[in-house]
């Protein structure tokens, strides 16, 4: 839908768009709401952070607060996920050195400490 980071797309889908719109997203990995086939209107806001989107959908337009709410959520996400991407990126290198973290990721993603090495 987008190509770069930082790109954003907002669109109201009425009438037979919005089944378009239902027929579109049944061809892709996304929840698909049992409200939606009964809609008549619907306000999509989806934001590009480059490898990954943020995106939203409402029966109603978001007012300007609503919509400065949803800015920053994206930017705390974004945050989050350059982050995760640092931590990948460094345990990576850190992996390539031989070095192993004192923890590890048990079953539901929960960190464990380990015994400390000698």
């Amino acid at each position: 839908m987008l190509k770069g980071g930082g790109e954003v797309f907002i669109h109201g889908f009425q009438g037979e768009e919005v089944k378009e719109w239902i027929r579109y997203q049944k061809t892709t990995n996304v929840f698909i709401d049992s409200f939606l086939e009964e809609a008549e209107a619907l306000c999509y806001y989806w934001y590009s952070l480059g490898p990954v989107a943020l995106g939203m959908s409402t029966y109603v337009l978001l007012n300007e607060r609503e919509i400065e709410l949803f800015k920053r959520f994206k930017n705390v996400f974004e945050l989050a996920y350059r982050w995760f991407l640092d931590i990948q990126k460094a345990e990576a290198q850190a992996s390539r050195r031989g070095w192993k973290p004192p923890w590890s990721v048990c079953e539901g993603g929960h960190l464990r400490c380990c015994s400390p090495r000698s």
